[in-house]
Formats: structure tokens, C-alpha cells, sequence
């Protein structure tokens, strides 16, 4: 595992540095700010623990073999409990939490207090045999869920009502895996028996599931988008049907261009903070914007044609968290990474432009990083639109050239982190302004 390089882009801008050890492309990242670690996953079949205080070295503190490739990770949600660790399962290598891996179609859970040496071989738990996804597992969601009110089991079977018996008051863990045979398999995960299936249509592949965010709701909500082009709204706890399902498809006579070889597939989601925006990231190079409204999803924005290929990646980043819910990064397969105000008619609570949250210079030199011309296709598609003018506009660009494949980001510093085609994680150091 190899050191970095460190450059400056235009020294007043931002800084970024290179997370170097993978053999192949990485696939998955993860980021975990109350012990500053970053996960990441690759096609070498490794995942690997990378210790974001360490700012001088960047090489990874423990790789987890896995003998897959490793398309998605994820760290356990702090539950916000205290938990007594044994002293038999501290390790060097992790204080309190449990990782996630989707292997190829499955799902492997590591308690990283239990790791002894570098070099992590064999899981804790396989829930693939619970869990039973029937092709590639394209992304893992983790939430910790508290029942407040009673419910009747109805229509459950008698054989079943031990498993499925919740206690109200507590709080479990849970755990959605979406694939590639159009399912999402949600579980408990102290379960040893039993799961469920949520459906999008039979033939369509479902890259993308997010447990939606924010405290003391009612019911566990989890979003999904598929290559039918749809995003659905479920409520974990009742599978059979979404609670709301949107179309990306949007007709020609809309946006002025028909959609022929890239229909607007979904490929990425990402819930704002609070959980009142969802973003998807579409096949023709789109990134729409949900809200919620009586518990159904709402197109509240389209950034039209904003990338010339599909949008891999979406992620509201959390150095915005208490700031602003208007800034969202898109990743593209053009190799370009755009950083977004979503403008106050989307996120109507919020009138102040996010503009001053970044350093001016970055500002000021960011449409020199980004490609031209697909700035210029935002700007005409903006200007033919009237149905969505949101007045959505780019703050930056980063050309990366190559295919991005997933984004994250950390506080302190201000971090977004990004993975692409290539063997490397590229870490950019964005200059906020300190707000009074």
C-alpha cells in the first residue's frame, strides 16, 4: 500500500490528495465521522479501512479480503446509545461499530473490534442466506429504527409471529440490499430466519437504496430507483406495495428532446440531511429533485441534461449539513464532478444563496475546471424549461476524467471523496468560509 501525492488546484481553490492501495477500480465508499474512517470497495476484491486522521501517510490501517468484487459499503448508523465494548473484542483497529459489504450477490457483516492483525479474511456473519438476493447486491442500506406505537400483526402467519414481533420502545438495527433481479431485501438484523422483498418491475436492475433520514418518524422509510425508471417510496414495515412511486420518464414535449438511448434510468439516490429532498441521479445525464408531500414523492426540480452520460453518483455533503440543504454534488460517467446550488423555489425554506459558504476563488475559477460545453448544454436546457426553471445553477465543476463510480464526503476538514475508474480515491479539500 502505496503513499500519495498532494497538489494545489490554482492555490486558492482546493487542495486534493490521492488514497492510494487498491489494485483495481474502486467501486464503493463510506465515510464514518464519529471515528473518522473511510471504507472504500473495489474490484480487487478487497474493502480497506482508511484512518482519515492519519493526514501525512493515507495508506489503509486494516483490508478486508473478500474474494468478490466489493460494489457497495457501509459503516453501522450511531444509534446514539452507549454501548459497553467486552475488553475481549477491543481491537487496535476500530473502537465500536460493525461494517457492511455487498460481495457480489452478498451480504457480509464485519465487527472490526473483533480484528487482531492488518489483514481481515472471514466475516462475522453471511446474511446472504437470510437475506437470499438472487443476483449482484448494487448497494446496502444501514438505518436504526425505534417503534413508538403499538400495531397489530395482521395477516401474519401464526409459524411467524415470534420472528416478527416488535417491541415497542426498542431499537434495532436494519438492514436493505438492493439488486440487480429488481428486488430490495429487507431484514433485521439480529434475524436469523426471516426477510423481506420489496418489487420494482420484474425485469428492471434497482442500483440504488436509501433509508430515508431524520428522527421520530412513525415508520421506517426506504427509497429505491431502478432501471424502469421509477423511484419508490416504501414503508419497510409493509413491503408488498411503495407508498409512492415517481416516473423520471419525462414526455418530449417537456424537455424538447426525446429520449431514445439513455433513458432517464435511475442509477443513484441521496436524502438530503433532514430527509425533506431526495436526489436521483438518471441514465440521461439528469439529476431530478423529490420532496416529500403527504408521504409522497414530489418532483420539486429537474437539473436537465447536466452531465453528457449517466450520473453515477448524487450526495448532499455533509460539511452543508447545518449550513444549507441547497448544495448537491453530481458525479457523471463523463468524468466531471459539479457542485450545485439548487436555487430557493427547490428548497423553499432557504432564500440566502450558498454562494457564501465557499471561498470566493473557488468560486471564481471553478467554471474553468468544469467541461464547457456541458456547462453550456445546462444553461440552454435551463433557459427552454420553463415547467422546471428551479434557477438551479453549478458553483464549480472538477474534471476528474474518468467514469465517476461514488462519492462521499467528511467534516473537519471539508472533505469530498471520490471514486472513479481508476485505482485511487481522490480526497478534494473544498474552502469553506467560516460563518459567524
Amino acid at each position: 500500500m502505496s503513499g500519495d501525492t498532494t497538489k494545489t488546484n490554482n492555490s486558492n481553490q482546493f487542495t486534493s490528495a490521492k488514497y492510494q492501495g487498491h489494485s483495481a477500480p474502486v467501486l464503493s465508499l463510506a465515510v464514518s465521522e464519529e471515528y473518522s474512517c473511510l471504507l472504500s470497495g473495489s474490484e480487487d476484491h478487497t474493502a480497506r479501512l482508511w484512518d482519515l486522521r492519519d493526514n501525512n501517510r493515507r495508506r489503509a490501517s486494516l483490508c478486508i479480503q473478500t474474494g468478490g468484487e466489493v460494489l457497495s459499503v457501509a459503516f453501522t448508523p450511531k444509534n446514539g446509545a452507549v454501548e459497553d465494548i467486552p475488553v475481549e473484542l477491543s481491537s487496535p483497529f476500530a473502537k465500536d461499530h460493525s461494517i457492511f459489504l455487498s460481495v457480489e450477490n452478498a451480504v457480509l457483516e464485519y465487527d472490526l473490534r473483533l480484528a487482531t492483525s492488518p489483514i481481515v479474511n472471514q466475516p462475522t456473519r453471511n446474511l446472504t442466506p437470510i437475506l437470499q438476493n438472487q443476483d449482484e447486491v448494487n448497494q446496502v442500506a444501514l438505518a436504526h429504527h425505534t417503534l413508538r406505537s403499538s400495531a397489530p400483526n395482521k395477516g401474519k402467519k401464526k409459524g411467524n409471529k415470534k420472528n416478527n414481533k416488535r417491541t415497542l420502545g426498542e431499537t434495532k438495527l436494519y438492514v436493505a440490499a438492493s439488486d440487480d433481479a429488481g428486488t430490495i431485501r429487507f431484514m433485521d438484523s439480529t434475524s436469523t430466519n426471516s426477510s423481506q422483498v420489496m418489487h420494482h418491475d420484474e425485469n428492471a436492475v434497482v442500483p440504488a437504496c436509501a433509508f430515508r433520514p431524520g428522527a421520530n418518524r412513525g415508520s421506517l422509510e426506504l427509497a429505491s430507483g431502478g432501471t424502469d425508471c421509477q423511484v419508490s417510496l416504501w414503508d419497510a414495515f409493509k413491503p408488498k406495495r411503495p407508498i409512492s412511486s415517481l416516473s423520471t420518464s419525462t414526455p418530449e414535449t417537456e424537455t424538447g428532446k426525446a429520449q431514445v438511448c439513455n433513458p432517464p434510468m435511475v442509477y443513484s439516490l441521496s436524502w438530503s440531511q433532514s430527509g425533506n429532498l431526495l436526489a436521483a441521479g438518471l441514465g440521461d445525464g439528469s439529476v431530478s429533485i423529490m420532496g416529500i408531500q403527504n408521504r409522497s414523492l414530489v418532483q420539486t426540480g429537474l437539473l436537465p441534461y447536466a452531465h453528457d452520460a449517466s450520473v453515477a453518483s448524487v450526495h448532499f455533503p455533509s460539511f452543508c449539513r447545518d449550513r444549507s440543504e441547497r448544495v448537491l454534488f453530481s458525479g457523471g460517467s463523463d468524468g466531471i464532478v459539479l457542485c450545485w446550488d439548487l436555487g430557493s423555489n427547490i428548497v423553499e425554506n432557504e432564500a440566502a444563496s450558498p454562494k457564501s459558504l465557499f471561498s470566493p476563488d473557488l468560486l471564481k475559477g471553478g467554471s474553468k475546471q468544469k467541461d464547457a460545453t456541458t456547462a453550456e448544454l445546462v444553461q440552454q436546457t435551463e433557459e427552454g424549461l420553463s415547467l422546471f426553471d428551479n434557477h438551479a445553477k453549478i458553483l464549480f465543476g472538477i474534471g476528474k476524467g474518468e467514469k465517476i463510480n461514488w462519492m462521499e464526503s467528511a467534516k473537519d476538514p471539508d472533505t469530498l471523496f471520490v471514486a472513479d475508474t481508476s485505482n485511487d480515491i481522490t480526497a478534494y479539500t473544498i474552502p469553506m468560509l467560516q460563518q459567524s
